[in-house]
């Protein structure tokens, strides 16, 4: 794991020159000593922040962020980037193509096993999907906050974890609900 104190130092310079004022106005303050104060409560949370991440991780999430955010990006924005990890609907669009790397797999599985869904049409797939993923990406932004490092690639080739009550267990109808997924999502582009 890097010094966390060194990436902070590094984020700050670089998001500086990146986004500018937009990102030092916030650290500007009515005086020097005023000034100081909001640079160190930035720095105190930013180090928290970049706790579970390494170098290679922060360097990822800075140059993300420079290609991708007009505005400096919010703390667990920053850590999606870090991690590498794409938006919502960057994902439902891999499965709608078909895609079947590793990630799609997990969303597929954590999709699959929720008894409390009816999956009726391509939206209201889509929107599965996006929550699925959504708690997927924050349980390991979670982990990242509380300084813990987090491969995603390990984490998504894990098993989902369990949704429903373990009798309820249902590996056919969940293969299907999963295997119905790129179909349905792709079936309203075709009329």
């Amino acid at each position: 794991m890097a010094n966390t104190q060194e990436q902070v130092d590094r984020l700050i310079e670089r998001f500086g020159h990146i986004f500018g004022a937009r990102f030092t106005a916030e650290l500007r303050g009515e005086d020097r000593e005023q000034t100081r104060g909001k640079v160190r409560r930035a720095k105190t949370e930013w180090a928290e922040t970049l706790a579970g991440l390494t170098d290679e991780q922060v360097e990822q999430g800075i140059r993300t962020a420079k290609f991708r955010c007009d505005w400096p990006p919010s703390h667990a924005q920053f850590v999606r980037y870090a991690l590498g990890l794409p938006e919502a609907g960057q994902v439902i669009a891999r499965i709608a193509r078909g895609d079947t790397d590793d990630l799609v797999r997990a969303v597929c599985r954590a999709a699959g096993g929720r008894r409390n869904v009816t999956l009726v049409d391509a939206r209201e797939q889509a929107r599965i999907v996006e929550r699925v993923y959504a708690e997927l990406v924050e349980d390991m932004v979670r982990d990242v906050a509380k300084g813990q490092a987090v491969d995603p690639a390990a984490r998504l080739e894990a098993p989902a974890p369990a949704v429903d009550p373990p009798e309820h267990r249902l590996p056919q109808e969940s293969r299907a609900v999963c295997d119905a997924i790129p179909h349905n999502l792709t079936a309203g582009e075709k009329q």
